[in-house]
């Protein structure tokens, strides 16, 4: 018996060091040291004692604590980790997209130079083309007839000169009304080398100032000259064969037989 209370006395002294160590401790002690003083408190305490049970509660609480907190710790990292990854997406993206955009700029670079290059290429063949072009030299673009009476026909011949580098080819030459009918060289002339435009007139139904266009269509620059007839007509020789064409009357007639 004496020796069980000795027992006793000497758990409770130890009881109360373990008590007394923990109130000095330091309140930054991690949980794991309060886990396991609880731990030493519930082996040192008697079973099925109030003490015993509130250190096993401790312990309880200590443990959800620690579960808890590594929870929160899972938690935490799997977010950053989460945001390290969208950080490291977004960079990704950002940097295809910087690239798309210097390789869209560097296209559309490439695209505008092979344009101008082009317009260059074409200006100069224009150029060169009109250089070495056909040109037209009209002795006369209007020919004034004067005055002729209703009926008569003027024909008349436009004179030219290729002057140009290249062989003249006329395609086509049309009249502005269908009294004036022209006629041209159907063969190129050479540079040099000249031809005529031929026009005739016909006056029949035409009274008072007349002036038809010819229209000349060629490959030289310019590509169309316009050529014209000028002049006037009267219709008094008209009038003098009406006279001379009107039918005798039955009086006339009769003093002739």
């Amino acid at each position: 018996m004496r020796k069980l209370i000795v027992r006793l006395v000497f758990i409770a002294f130890v009881a109360i060091l373990f008590v007394s160590c923990g109130s000095d401790s330091n309140s930054g002690n991690t949980v794991d040291s309060q886990w396991a003083q609880n731990i030493k408190k519930g082996i040192d305490a008697e079973p099925g004692s109030a003490k015993a049970q509130q250190v096993a509660e401790n312990v309880t609480a200590v443990k959800e604590d620690v579960k808890e907190t590594s929870v929160d710790d899972s938690e935490m990292k799997a977010k950053s980790a989460v945001k390290e990854k969208e950080a490291a997406e977004n960079k990704k993206a950002e940097e295809a997209r910087i690239a798309a955009e210097k390789e869209t700029a560097k296209l559309a670079a490439e695209k505008e130079a092979r344009a101008v290059a082009r317009k260059e290429r074409e200006e100069r063949k224009k150029r060169e083309a009109r250089r070495n072009a056909p040109k037209v030299k009209f002795e006369q673009t209007t020919h004034n007839y004067g005055m002729i009476m209703q009926g008569d026909e003027i024909t008349h011949k436009f004179k030219f000169r290729n002057t140009g580098k290249s062989e003249l080819v006329i395609s086509n030459a049309t009249a502005s009304c269908g009294c004036t009918q022209p006629t041209y060289p159907f063969i190129p002339i050479a540079p040099g080398e000249e031809g005529f435009i031929g026009v005739n007139f016909n006056s029949t139904g035409k009274l008072g100032p007349q002036k038809p266009t010819i229209t000349i269509t060629t490959n030289a620059s310019p590509k169309t000259y316009k050529l014209y007839l000028d002049g006037f007509v009267d219709a008094e020789r008209a009038k003098d064969q009406n006279k001379k064409e009107e039918p005798k009357s039955e009086s006339e007639t009769g003093t002739e037989e």
